[in-house]
């Protein structure tokens, strides 16, 4: 099931971004707009919430974007039963690619069932604005946007032009 997303209601599973990769899927998604969709579980421990399976970085790309428009980004989530739900690797023609996406959403799956105080000891954000904040680059959307176009040619993004 596919449900329109609040970065609110959302938990992460992982500690760190990559910032690279902040910079290619902002310039990704202004290239050629389209949904974001992050697959979900329904949080164990928090009635409401979930917990975000995968997508971290998109979802704090979504949720600074948001800051300074509501209607930038829309943010969807996959709800996922089971591992059967995430990325099916029999569709994949790479075989070690295969074998990484199995232990990937099994792993996934697995880290569900982690207690927030297993979380806490490794360091996994309690939010996806906590997360974010740990990274200047999205700290703002000036910030997101200068480093990730930085020696680039800057777009014309109509929602953005009061920046």
């Amino acid at each position: 099931m596919i449900i329109e997303l609040d970065t609110r209601d959302v938990a992460p599973i992982q500690e760190n971004l990559y910032a690279p990769t902040l910079g290619e899927i902002t310039r990704s998604y202004f290239k050629d707009a389209k949904k974001m969709i992050v697959p979900l579980r329904d949080h164990p421990f928090y009635d409401g919430k979930f917990s975000l399976l995968d997508g971290h970085h998109s979802s704090c790309i979504a949720e600074t974007l948001n800051e300074f428009s509501s209607d930038i980004v829309k943010l969807y989530g996959w709800l996922a039963d089971n591992e059967d739900d995430l990325i099916d690797p029999d569709k994949l023609s790479n075989e070690f690619y295969k074998e990484e996406i199995y232990w990937n959403n099994a792993n996934i799956m697995d880290n569900f069932a982690k207690t927030p105080k297993y979380l806490e000891d490794i360091g996994v954000s309690e939010s996806i604005k906590e997360l974010r904040l740990k990274y200047s680059q999205l700290e703002s959307i000036t910030s997101l946007l200068d480093y990730s176009y930085k020696g680039l040619d800057f777009p014309k993004i109509k929602n953005l032009s009061k920046i």
